[in-house]
């Protein structure tokens, strides 16, 4: 059910966050995606309880997909106001030439990524199959170093941050 309705109405608002807080750090401003996104958090946190309540696993679901569309909506709204940053949808003609450019640059990120999902996925069922117990501290052991990854990520996304505006900006120096 999660699945269902987070690919039916999910993507959408999901895509759209995310590439509203891309712009984001385009822009070398990064603290308004955080702020938003801890709202959008926040936000979740509210809907699921009741959502949950009335709609079952679904409900997780709707939770997310309505946080994520509200995030995307202040995002785009902030970008428009504070940066003059406003898109035509109506206007957008997909360029395959930069598609393909944008999917050659993330498919390595991305590959590690569900790479990682995998190994973890195969080491859970390798582990559970010894003892449940260690499968729980592999849970633990995994939110540990879910902590240092994602500063270490952080910092990563502020150096290619501080690149891309500079090189934008023909600053080839500094980048």
């Amino acid at each position: 059910a999660y699945l269902r309705v987070t690919a039916a109405y999910g993507t959408l608002p999901l895509s759209l966050s995310a590439t509203a807080s891309s712009a984001f750090k385009g822009i070398g401003e990064t603290r308004p995606s955080l702020v938003i996104a801890a709202l959008a958090v926040a936000l979740n946190a509210a809907l699921n309880w009741p959502f949950i309540r009335w709609f079952g696993v679904a409900g997780a679901a709707w939770a997310t997909n309505i946080a994520a569309a509200v995030a995307c909506v202040v995002s785009l709204v902030i970008l428009a106001r504070d940066h003059g940053v406003v898109v035509d949808f109506w206007r957008i003609v997909p360029s395959w030439r930069k598609m393909l450019a944008i999917a050659s640059i993330g498919a390595p990120l991305a590959s590690s990524g569900a790479l990682f999902s995998l190994v973890y996925v195969i080491l859970g069922r390798l582990v559970s199959a010894i003892d449940p117990v260690l499968l729980a501290s592999l849970g633990v052991g995994h939110r540990i170093e879910a902590v240092a990854y994602t500063a270490c990520e952080g910092y990563a996304v502020a150096c290619a941050t501080c690149v891309g505006v500079w090189l934008g900006a023909k600053r080839v120096a500094e980048a």
